[in-house]
């Protein structure tokens, strides 16, 4: 923190208060993964010794920051030199700001004859240029990716003209988290050539190299964890451990106390699928209400609670919601209940209907993960905003074990982690979960579903350092294990971080010819782990030879 004379410079006031515009040039950067408690007076320390910056925002809910220097020498000079640093709890990630202030036409035009570059249109906001690259790198070398996250744009340079039409051809129309990409033959205009794509690809060589010296330093030690989180994850948000139910009750008093028959609701529902008035409504409203639990759940009540629930009033709403608030756990997790809960969540408005609702979900949390038709309802609670919907990614942490070996439990969690509603704090915080558990999730169908989720699609820094050590002691039984031996090979065959991957290899063939002999003796999958990472192109030939010398000493006993 900042000492009280230096909070009071007027430079850094007025600093705190800039608003300007910040556009592409190369004094901006864009700095990831920053601890979520700093301040833009916390942070202006660490980078005012490089030059004059004009302005420094911080977006807390990404957790990222947006830094604009004077002079564009001080910008690339505070770029390489604080790039993968320690700011309190987390090691920062800085590239250089898209322009924000660019057009479409400005960078490239459209054209119907074929090129080597494709503009990607309605790229959704959560991808940034890696993920991007990911989704079109299966059709061939690519030169370079530039993500214009203000226009939810990209543009993609492919090294042949043959790879890029095939690209265009599978990948125009692609959906991806409910975006359908359009893609087009672009020709990149002269500021945006060839050149300048190869000085960003150049540059993010030079970044690689420095990562991997870096990494090669640290290799006999596995250092202390560098992944942007820490056991402050872990935590619920209110620094309790909530309790959660096992089970969620039945429905059965409710359905015998029934008082509406269902000719009455045939009739109500003929009438609702047509003109009604308010008064109508109200009347109706004061019909089900009596019997609202149990009409959620039947085949045409529940049509019928949706619909007076959209036209109703305000007050009639929250009425109803306070109501079914106990139940919406219970009525969530049936074929015909969970649409009534899902609309309630969706037609929620202020927050005491939203308490209601959070109230009511907030304990069951765990069972309806696991549930086929709970799962829905809880993933519509992302929708609330980051402040109601916490509870979802606090039930998660505390009960990760438990929910992750789940069939509907696991890609509930997923689809949770890749949500444009979750912020990166709380996709932090179900990753230390995930890797607390991973002896478990390794080994399950299910569970192996977020390991992938973790190693692949997160882009944490850190993660592969943070989970290796996680596995070394059952690492023997491990590499036998079908889907275990998955994510071994997954840290051996990454160039991430090195360290992570010399671990594991240490702890294969150095910890002792019994832990060797007993992968080699399983011929299932301990043989082809031992055989992959012998032909791994990750290795280098001079460590090849000293592991298979390792392999046939472990043989020949």
């Amino acid at each position: 923190l900042l000492s009280p004379e230096m909070e009071n410079l007027p430079e850094l006031q007025q600093l705190e208060n800039d608003e300007e515009t910040l556009v592409e040039s190369p004094t901006t950067l864009y700095v990831e993964y920053l601890d979520h408690t700093l301040s833009t007076k916390d942070l202006k320390p660490y980078f005012t010794k490089f030059g004059e910056i004009e302005s420094m925002k911080i977006d807390s809910d990404k957790d990222v920051a947006f830094i604009k220097f004077k002079n564009p020498k001080d910008a690339s000079k505070a770029k390489n030199e604080m790039n993968g640093k320690m700011i309190k709890t987390s090691e920062i990630q800085i590239t250089f700001h898209s322009h924000s202030a660019d057009s479409n036409d400005e960078i490239a035009s459209i054209v119907s004859t074929p090129t080597k570059s494709l503009w990607v249109s309605n790229v959704p906001a959560s991808l940034n240029p890696i993920e991007l690259e990911k989704k079109f790198i299966k059709f061939g070398p690519i030169e370079s990716t530039k993500l214009f996250s203000n226009k939810n744009s990209g543009l993609i340079n492919f090294e042949n003209l043959d790879d890029a039409i095939k690209a265009m051809e599978k990948m125009n129309g692609f959906e991806l988290n409910c975006s359908t990409f359009k893609v087009s033959f672009a020709k990149v205009h002269e500021s945006h050539d060839s050149d300048s794509v190869k000085s960003l690809s150049t540059e993010k060589s030079k970044d690689t190299e420095k990562g991997k010296k870096k990494s090669e330093k640290g290799k006999k030690d596995l250092p202390q964890l560098t992944i942007p989180i820490t056991t402050e994850y872990l935590k619920p948000s209110d620094d309790e451990e909530s309790e959660y139910f096992d089970t969620i009750p039945t429905l059965s008093d409710h359905l015998a106390k029934r008082t509406v028959d269902q000719n009455k609701l045939k009739e109500m529902r003929k009438k609702l699928e047509g003109h009604t008035t308010a008064k109508e409504i109200e009347s109706y409203f004061n019909t089900i209400m009596s019997d609202v639990v149990g009409l959620c759940t039947d085949y045409i009540g529940n049509v019928i609670v949706q619909k007076v629930l959209d036209r109703t009033s305000d007050e009639n709403r929250l009425k109803l919601i306070e109501k079914l608030s106990p139940h919406l756990a219970t009525v969530g997790i049936h074929k015909n209940g969970t649409w009534v809960v899902q609309k309630i969540i969706d037609e929620a408005k202020g927050p005491v209907q939203v308490q209601y609702i959070v109230n009511g979900l907030k304990k069951y949390t765990p069972p309806l993960l696991l549930d086929q038709f709970g799962n829905y309802v809880i993933q519509c609670c992302l929708r609330l905003g980051t402040q109601n919907n916490q509870f979802i990614f606090d039930a998660i942490v505390a009960k990760c074990k438990d929910i992750g070996p789940g069939r509907f439990g696991a890609r509930a969690i997923r689809a949770c982690l890749e949500s444009q509603h979750t912020t990166k704090r709380q996709q932090k915080q179900v990753a230390m979960a995930i890797v607390r558990c991973a002896t478990d999730l390794c080994v399950n169908p299910n569970g192996a579903l977020l390991i992938t989720w973790l190693l692949d699609t997160s882009s944490l820094p850190g993660r592969f350092r943070v989970i290796a050590p996680k596995l070394i002691p059952n690492i023997a039984s491990f590499c036998s294990n079908k889907l275990a031996s998955s994510t071994i090979l997954k840290l051996v065959n990454q160039r991430v971080e090195m360290d992570a991957r010399s671990t594991i290899i240490k702890s294969i063939f150095y910890q002792g010819d019994s832990v060797l002999k007993e992968i080699l003796s399983n011929p299932a999958y301990g043989v082809s782990v031992i055989q992959k990472i012998l032909a791994s192109a990750c290795i280098n030939n001079e460590e090849k030879i000293q592991l298979a010398d390792r392999v046939r000493t472990a043989l020949s006993q």
